[in-house]
Parts: structure tokens; C-alpha cells; sequence
């Protein structure tokens, strides 16, 4: 089969793409010429087709002319995958042909193919840039915040008070990452110690890298350690990495909740004692208040490392910050009760719902007809896909039908069962477009950022509206349009409600294991060190199972309020005299289990030993989370049938109107069951979310303020000569001494003065820590965090300064302006009314007295 049906020479030398189908359809074409062999044919049509497709919605049809003899398929194969084929005595044409399946309830007025914005990669998202600060753009080398939530974000994250915590809720491609390489970028390696928990390898992998990137910047590769606390790791590294944290020398580490309450957890204990460790981060923290089948005891246990953290820390206490593009009102409470007191959590919020979806449901009456549409589908989908189910075993039946029967090799399989190596090829080969297609539970997903997917097929029913929503937003990444289509059976129905109620586990169960616990504990101080091998009466002998149910157990209590989950810092463990090398390890060994295996509470209700109170308190939270998550699957399903448009039901899931944690979304839906139609670009309206800083920042007030200006003093008018249209070298030096000496955190000015004046933007050099605001792009400066501000109305004509700019409430609000403006009122200048009112020169001789 030398040259089918192309050359070496035809295939080309080809190494870089800028399409990333034309090099899918490269790779396919170039190993059937490698082995000799017809290249595979269920993986190569959907890719021309898509090819095409794309070339005809951009105004340029294209048709293919292909030797009859030269080894292509059969007629019937190519209209199978969606193409029209005129056939001549020796030739074939195919064109793309638009697909449209009878079993979708596609209304007549839509005429185009299905998935015609996909392959046309329509640009749905809009853009929410504006200017970055010049001390984090100058770290990164970026110009823009990607919007105005994720600038909110980070300046909370830099002047959150200590020992606080953080919520920030933005939505998937708001750049949450930035909040937590901001700290590292601005303080290097060696002041401080950030701990970033990530649920996944490949993720803690990823994000090392892209936060190795930004520190080679102003660091030296050589210089930069390992970032990810990984599986992988060789012992030199996992040595290295502990001894950085202790030495204060690792500046970050990423690494998964098992890790950092785990084999991490002696050496944060020794950074937090000698005051290095400043942050502790955890992405997609909604996992933390997540029950059922996606329960991982260590991101609950998170909490209680936390406290007891907090507990044993030296110098300034750590922020924590938690981080979701999904909380749900529910999930925030549970942080409240976890990582508060809920006076000490702040939440930054800026939610708008992912415009690239567009949703197509099918419900069919047997898994054969689902298995038929669910094929159809994927021969006519936009690469790259995924095909999600909820059980292992339909993903491998899956993987056997797809490959097996039907001939694709450019799929792979995910689930839980899948193992760190082969998941890091996986997700290697998929960044890589080697792999079309993954067949997935709800594994993959988390972590997994690929741009480009156009594609999200359910063939099930996720037991919650957040489950389907994480899943489709794998797709359309790129702010480009995608598709979502589901078919489902009743079998999927039961399966969802199976889950949706969670494993079962009895109040007796609990209250008989909390009392074999409690019974057996020893006091210490006001905790309790509670045993997770402990086995309760009722069950035979211990098994690890056994601890997972303690530990569900403990965090179920924590949630009600029963006890609060800690931690304690493991004890130096001193060699005996004469004790030999394999003694004294084997006694390491086993008080490192001791220690991850016992857990410190302290207790909080004193009727927590009361069968009746206890079987009531733990019956009304279960009840809670059976209720929300029963919930959650019907509004899923009334989407899904069209009883309900999916914009208004997934804004359901997540707004919340609880004062202090106010979670307002912006809605937007592209098409779904219940709208029928896809909704043209031009019609689709959605704003991005204003922005909404913390309230309780860091005090940053000088007491020279109170000096120079006067304790009662907050708003300052300091007026120079009218006329003027830039940067004067006395108004460049009072803004150096209102940041440098007084503590001013914020400077406004118009957004031209920004762009072109130079000594402007590199005023922060002074104080490293300057905010940016550009008047114009204000909606409301008492929304933002309240930093000493100075405000440059410049150039500005006689008109009245704006009320909020008057009356804002800030430590120091100084506003430069000329000297004639006029005031609001009798119509004489401001400069003769105001009592809290100097020029500059007078200003100058008072700071640099």
C-alpha cells in the first residue's frame, strides 16, 4: 500500500498548524503512509467533513475529486458520514452535506446543519477586558485583566486581611490562576510559602508549568525547583520540595488534598511555625462540600488542617482562598461553617453563564435506539468530542463499540480506574491533538483545560444540574461556539436518582461510630484525638473503607455543627540511645501512621453524646442535602425535556440573595430545548458582571495622614492651576508622597492620561502595590475594595466634581483638581466653599516637611 493514496512528497514536511483540524488530518493521513496500510476511515471523514464544512460557512465551498480506483470507500460509507457524492466513470465528488437528524425535535425554521456554528467556530463570548495594573502587568508581561472579576479577585487576594478567607467565585475562563501566581510573582520564591490544592495530577503538573513560565521572567530557570508535588516524582525531588517548604525557599507548591494533609503535612507545619507559610489556595473548592459518589475525604479534611494550622502558626496568620467557577448557595454555606467564622469569609463574586453552549436532548425508550443516535452523532461531530457516561463499565462498553465495532483508533477512555500514567498520556495526546475523542465519566474533567472542544455528548443523565454543567463547559473554551447534545433512556433516569441519593448511611451508623470514637479518645487541651481505625461494634474488622466512613462521618458532624474538624502539628520524633538504624526507622514508620490516621475535634454542642439530639441534627442536614440534590436532577430534567429554558435553570443553581453573599448571574441562553432555535450571535444578550471587591481590607491609613492633614479628614481637594492637560512635575511628586507616605493603594484618572503618560503607570515602583482605575470605566467606586485613594480629574473644564467621587467612603480620598472648577451648588467655585480644600504647593509643603 506504498503511497496511499498520496506520496511522502504530497503529505509534505509539515511540523506547525494553525488549524488545529488540517493537523489532525495530517497525523491520520501520515501514519497510514508510515505503515503502509488505508488510513483509518471512521477517524479521517469526520475530520475532511468538518475541514470542508468550515471552508463552505466561511463563503468558500469546496468539493473533492477522487480517483475511484485509489482506494477511498465505498459510496455508501462516505454518505454515512455525512457527504453527497456524485460519482463519474472514473472519479468520485463529494461534498459536505448539512445533517439534520429526524430524532432531534428540530423546529422546520432551522435550517442549518446542527452543529453549523461549530464547524464555522462562531465567536460567541464577549470580551470583558480592561487595562491590567502596572505592577501585575510588568510581572507577567499581560496587558489586559481577562475581566473586571478577575482584577477584583487578585487585588482581594493581595489586601485581604490575615487569617481571613476568600471565596471567589468567576466563571471557567475568568483567569482565577492569576490570584494566586500574583503573590508568588510579586515576592519570589523566597518570601513565603504558598500551598495551591488542586484536585487532580495532571492538573497540579499544568499549573506548575504555567507558573514556571512567569517566574523565569525575573528568576533563573536553574533557580526554580520543582512546583508539583506529584506521583512521578523521584525521591531527590520529594526531598528537595520538603526541605524548601521547611527553609522557607519554595515560594509555591501544587499539589492534590491527599498530598498536603498527607506526606506534606510535617513540613507545612514546620513553615507555618516559623511564620513562612502565607496562603493556602484550593481550586475548585465546590469539591469540598461535595457528597455521594464524588466524596474525597482529604478536601473535606482540608478545614481542619486549616485550624490547626492557624493554630500553631507564628507571625502574620495565613489567608486561605477558595476558589470555583460553581458554587451553589449550598456549597458556599458549607464553606462558611468550614473555613470561617463566616465573619472572617469574604467572597469575591462575578458569575455570567457560559455563552458558547448550544443544548440538543433526545430522549429514546431502549439503550439500541440510544446506541444508534449516540453512533449517528459522532459521525457527523466537530472534533475534538467527548462522550461522557456515569458508570465505568458504559465507558468500556463504550470504548469496545467505538473501536471494536465501529474502527475509531483516535479515542481514548477515561474513568476513575484510570491510572496516573496512563491519565497523563491521555492528557498529553489531547493537548496534543492526537486524540479526536475521549470517552469519559465524570473523571475527566476537572483540570482538564483544552480550548477547542466543539463537541459535548451525554449518553446518560448526570445525577445534577452541576455535573452537566462542568461537563459542558469542557467545550467551547476559546469563547467559540459548541455544542451540547444529550440522549438518555429511563434506564439513565434511574441511575441519576440512584446517585442523586447518595450511599446510604444511617444515623444509628454514625452515632455508633462517633461513640467508639469519642469513647476511646484522649484529651488534649480543648481537642479530642479521635481515632480513625477504630471499627464500631457492628462491623467485623478494619478496613480502610472503614476510616473513609469515620472520616464521612466526622465531616457530616462539622457540617451540623456538632464539632469543628482541626488538625495538630506532628511531634519531633528524637533517636534513642543505642537504638540501631532499623529500629529507630521502623518507629518513625509507625508513628507516621499514628498520625495520619488520628484526627483532633474540638466539641461544640454539649449534647453531642444524646442518641435523640444527635440522630435529629445529623437527620436535618442529610435531609438538607438530599432535598437540594433531588433538586438539582429534576431542574436538570425539566431542561433537558423543555419545560424549562437551561439559562434560567442553571441560574437557579447558583444565584443566591442571602445578604454578604450575594450571588448574582448573568443569564444567557444560545438555544436549548425550550427555546427551540439557536439564537444568532447579533441577538444574544448577556452582560459581564460587574465587579465587587471585599469590604475588610488590610489597614492602610498612615498615621503621618493624621499628622499633616488631620485625623477627621478623609476627603482632600488639592487644586492646581486651571489648564493644565498633563502630568505636571508638582502634581507627578504629590501623588509620589500621598502613595509612598500617606499609604494611597489607588490612583484614577481618565483612561487616555493612563495610555500616555509613562510616569503615570510607573508610579507604583514607589509602594509595589498600586491599583489602576480608569474613570470613565467606574460604574460605582464604593464597589471596589476601600483603598486611600487619589483621584486626577485631568484635564477637566469647570463642571462640578461627580457626587460619588464627593462622597466616597475611603481611609484618604484625595482628588486633584483645577482651581476654578465650580461647585454644586450657588455657583462659585469649590476652592471658596470647601473647608477641606488646599493647593498643591501647600500640599507639598506639608508632606515634605
Amino acid at each position: 500500500m506504498e503511497g496511499w493514496p498520496l506520496t511522502g512528497h504530497e503529505l509534505g514536511n509539515f511540523t506547525v498548524f494553525s488549524d488545529g483540524i488540517l493537523e489532525r488530518i495530517h497525523q491520520v493521513l501520515t501514519n497510514a503512509y508510515q505503515h503502509h496500510v488505508q488510513p483509518c476511515f471512521p477517524d479521517l471523514l469526520p475530520l475532511i467533513r468538518q475541514a470542508t464544512l468550515k471552508r463552505t460557512y466561511r463563503g468558500n465551498p469546496i468539493r473533492l475529486r477522487l480517483n475511484a480506483t485509489s482506494g477511498w470507500p465505498e459510496r455508501h460509507v462516505w454518505q454515512s458520514f455525512g457527504f453527497a457524492c456524485q460519482d463519474s466513470a472514473d472519479s468520485r465528488i463529494i461534498s459536505p452535506a448539512e445533517w439534520h437528524p429526524d430524532w432531534l425535535p428540530i423546529p422546520d425554521s432551522f435550517q442549518s446543519d446542527i452543529f453549523s456554528d461549530c464547524f464555522n467556530e462562531t465567536e460567541v463570548r464577549l470580551s470583558g477586558e480592561i487595562p491590567i495594573d502596572p505592577f501585575i502587568g510588568d510581572l507577567t508581561g499581560y496587558d489586559n485583566y481577562v475581566c473586571p472579576g478577575q482584577k477584583e479577585a487578585v487585588l482581594s487576594a493581595l489586601f485581604m486581611p490575615h487569617g481571613s478567607t476568600l471565596i471567589v467565585n468567576l466563571p471557567t475562563g475568568a483567569g482565577k490562576t492569576l490570584v494566586a501566581q500574583a503573590p508568588i510573582l510579586m515576592n519570589g520564591l523566597n518570601k513565603g510559602l504558598s500551598i495551591f490544592v488542586v484536585p487532580t495530577t495532571a492538573l497540579a503538573i499544568d499549573q506548575a508549568r504555567r507558573m514556571k513560565e512567569l517566574l523565569e521572567r525575573k528568576i533563573a530557570r536553574s533557580k526554580i525547583p520543582p512546583l508539583a508535588w506529584h506521583g512521578q516524582l523521584s525521591d531527590h525531588d520529594r526531598e528537595l520540595i520538603k526541605n524548601n517548604i521547611k527553609q522557607g525557599q519554595q515560594g509555591i507548591v501544587f499539589a492534590s488534598p491527599e498530598a498536603v494533609t498527607g506526606a506534606l503535612a510535617p513540613s507545612i507545619y514546620s513553615a507555618a511555625k516559623s511564620g513562612l507559610l502565607r496562603y493556602l489556595i484550593v481550586d475548585e473548592a465546590h469539591l469540598i462540600s461535595q457528597w455521594g459518589d464524588g466524596f474525597r475525604p482529604a478536601f473535606q479534611s482540608l478545614a481542619g488542617l486549616r485550624r490547626g494550622l492557624l493554630d500553631n502558626s507564628n507571625g502574620e496568620n495565613f489567608r486561605t482562598i477558595l476558589m470555583s467557577a460553581t458554587f451553589s448557595p449550598d456549597s458556599i454555606e458549607t464553606l462558611d461553617n468550614l473555613f470561617g467564622p463566616a465573619e472572617n469569609v469574604q467572597m469575591v463574586s462575578a458569575v455570567h453563564l457560559r455563552p458558547e453552549p448550544r443544548y440538543w436532548a433526545a430522549t429514546v425508550d431502549d439503550e439500541d435506539t440510544k446506541r444508534e443516535r449516540i453512533l449517528d452523532t459522532l459521525k457527523h461531530a466537530p472534533r475534538p468530542f467527548i462522550l461522557y457516561v456515569t458508570e465505568r463499565k458504559d465507558a468500556y462498553d463504550w470504548e469496545r463499540v467505538l473501536k471494536a465495532e465501529q474502527g475509531y483508533e483516535r479515542v481514548a477512555t477515561f474513568t476513575g480506574d484510570t491510572t496516573n500514567r496512563d491519565r497523563e498520556e491521555i492528557i498529553d495526546d489531547w493537548a496534543k491533538n492526537r486524540i479526536d475523542g475521549i470517552v469519559a465519566t465524570s473523571a475527566f474533567g476537572v483540570g482538564i483545560d483544552k480550548s477547542d472542544v466543539r463537541s459535548v455528548v451525554h449518553a446518560t443523565v448526570p445525577e445534577s444540574l452541576d455535573r452537566f454543567y462542568q461537563e459542558v463547559g469542557r467545550g467551547g473554551r476559546d469563547g467559540n461556539a459548541s455544542l451540547s447534545i444529550t440522549v438518555f433512556s429511563p434506564r439513565d433516569v434511574r441511575i441519576a436518582k440512584k446517585m442523586a441519593e447518595g450511599v446510604r448511611h444511617s444515623n444509628e451508623n454514625a452515632f455508633s461510630r462517633w461513640l467508639t470514637m469519642f469513647k476511646k479518645s484522649r484529651l488534649e487541651g480543648d481537642h479530642r484525638i479521635l481515632d480513625l481505625r477504630l471499627t464500631p461494634p457492628h462491623l467485623p474488622q478494619q478496613t480502610e473503607l472503614n476510616e473513609s466512613w469515620n472520616m464521612r462521618t466526622l465531616i457530616l458532624m462539622a457540617r451540623t455543627g456538632l464539632i469543628e474538624l482541626t488538625s495538630s502539628p506532628p511531634e519531633a520524633i528524637e533517636r534513642w540511645d543505642e537504638e540501631d538504624d532499623t529500629a529507630f526507622e521502623e518507629r518513625i514508620n509507625s508513628r507516621w501512621d499514628d498520625y495520619y490516621a488520628e484526627i483532633p475535634v474540638r466539641t461544640l454542642d454539649p449534647q453531642h453524646l444524646m442518641e435523640d439530639h444527635f440522630h435529629e441534627r445529623i437527620a436535618a442536614e442529610k435531609d438538607r442535602n438530599a432535598k437540594a440534590t433531588r433538586a438539582s436532577l429534576d431542574t436538570l430534567l425539566n431542561a433537558l425535556l423543555g419545560e424549562r429554558e437551561m439559562g434560567e435553570a442553571l441560574a437557579s443553581a447558583y444565584e443566591s440573595y442571602k445578604p454578604g453573599r450575594e450571588i448574582i448571574v448573568s443569564r444567557i441562553c444560545r438555544g436549548c430545548p425550550a427555546h427551540g432555535r439557536t439564537v444568532p450571535v447579533e441577538e444574544l444578550i448577556y452582560q459581564m458582571p460587574i465587579e465587587h471587591g471585599i469590604t475588610r481590607i488590610i489597614e492602610r491609613k498612615s498615621d503621618y495622614w493624621v499628622r499633616d492633614i488631620g485625623g477627621d479628614t478623609a476627603t482632600l481637594f488639592i487644586y492646581y492651576q486651571p489648564g493644565l492637560k498633563g502630568l505636571s512635575a508638582e502634581l507627578e511628586q504629590a501623588l509620589g508622597s500621598l502613595i509612598a507616605l500617606y499609604g494611597v493603594s489607588e490612583v484614577a484618572a481618565p483612561k487616555a492620561l493612563w495610555d500616555r503618560d509613562n510616569r503615570l503607570r510607573d508610579l507604583y515602583r514607589r509602594e509595589k502595590l498600586l491599583v489602576r482605575r480608569d474613570l470613565e470605566a467606574e460604574q460605582d467606586p464604593n464597589s471596589t475594595l476601600p483603598l486611600p485613594r487619589a483621584t486626577l480629574l485631568l484635564p477637566w473644564d469647570q463642571k462640578p466634581i461627580p457626587d460619588s467621587l464627593d462622597h466616597l467612603d475611603r481611609p484618604i480620598n484625595a482628588i486633584f483638581l483645577p482651581e476654578d472648577i465650580k461647585a454644586a451648588y450657588d455657583h462659585k467655585k469649590l476652592v471658596d466653599v470647601s473647608t477641606n480644600c488646599m493647593s498643591i504647593n501647600r500640599f507639598l509643603e506639608k508632606a515634605t516637611r
